[in-house]
């Protein structure tokens, strides 16, 4: 790397990538030598600043989405003049991307600043980010992919299971109404019944941002499917779900909820204008495989975000 960096005159990094389509014709891993330039360890003043444009529009989103008569003829799922908890949600997102740097950093990673996701529907759909410089293995890859959803997955059950053995005392936590609509948007939330814990819908709102940061046209998803079974393979699916996706939400509409369609259809929104790219930049050796461990909890949390994050109403799935 330092003789072909002299001979460039200018600084690169060599990774060892897998050519996977002779691998397909041939049965034999063959390998390639791929050079990039060196990626800039610092973030940019405009990433920072974005993402705080995007933090205060997701929070302002979230904080008026029982207020605003906007918000409400767009579809917000909490009727006027109920409780929507913020608080919960943030730190649940906090929680996940503290994941992710902390994961990132142990293999000598840099990561992007995140960008939320507001929504007129529930308020917050997520966060989109991505790493600044190359993971030094697959398994390193999936491991920082899968922190921050993970972390976010088990924050959430957390919250379910303090609602279940709590009850409701005072104003201040006051139970959440099911909205006038005949479905929800996801049907994890459609679990809730008609009169529940906000903690409760805190952790089902939570599970459906780590399931729908596992999809496969996601940022974290492309990084999972990368790391088991090839950039090439995920290009693929990731193309092939980017339109899927609201398509099942379209033919699952019911007249009387037309509603049900625009969290996907905003979900590929994001995902189209601002989601980063996770496949343009490999790992620095693919050599290495990801251990059977590693791959079992990808593959696990792949399918759990699948099915969690159906746009389809409960109905049709019992």
């Amino acid at each position: 790397e330092t003789q072909l960096s002299t001979e460039l005159d200018r600084s690169i990094v060599v990774h060892l990538v897998q050519v996977e389509e002779n691998r397909a014709a041939s049965g034999q891993r063959i390998f390639d030598l791929l050079v990039t330039d060196v990626p800039k360890e610092t973030v940019s003043i405009e990433s920072f600043l974005f993402c705080a444009l995007s933090l205060l529009l997701t929070f302002a989103c979230a904080t008026n989405l029982t207020s605003s008569e906007v918000l409400q003829r767009l579809g917000a799922v909490i009727a006027p003049g109920l409780q929507m908890p913020v608080i919960p949600l943030f730190c649940l997102l906090a929680v996940g991307e503290l994941a992710r740097f902390l994961a990132a950093r142990s293999v000598g990673v840099t990561t992007k600043p995140p960008i939320f996701l507001p929504s007129p529907q529930i308020g917050i759909l997520g966060a989109l980010s991505g790493i600044q410089t190359p993971c030094p293995s697959r398994a390193a890859a999936l491991m920082v992919a899968l922190a921050a959803p993970v972390t976010m997955a088990a924050g959430s059950l957390l919250c379910l299971a303090a609602a279940a053995t709590s009850t409701f005392s005072g104003d201040e936590w006051q139970a959440l109404h099911k909205l006038p609509q005949m479905h929800m948007p996801l049907w994890p939330l459609e679990l809730l019944g008609s009169s529940f814990h906000p903690l409760a819908w805190a952790g089902a709102h939570g599970l459906i941002m780590s399931c729908l940061a596992l999809l496969p046209h996601s940022p974290d998803g492309q990084a999972v499917w990368s790391c088991l079974h090839g950039r090439s393979f995920t290009k693929r699916l990731s193309n092939i779900t980017l339109f899927a996706y609201p398509m099942i939400a379209i033919l699952f509409m019911s007249a009387q909820n037309t509603d049900l369609q625009m969290l996907p259809l905003l979900w590929t929104f994001f995902l189209i204008n601002f989601s980063p790219p996770q496949t343009d930049r490999p790992p620095l050796e693919e050599l290495s495989e990801v251990p059977l461990a590693g791959r079992l909890v990808g593959y696990l949390a792949l399918a759990i975000a699948a099915m969690g994050a159906l746009p389809v109403p409960l109905s049709s799935l019992v």
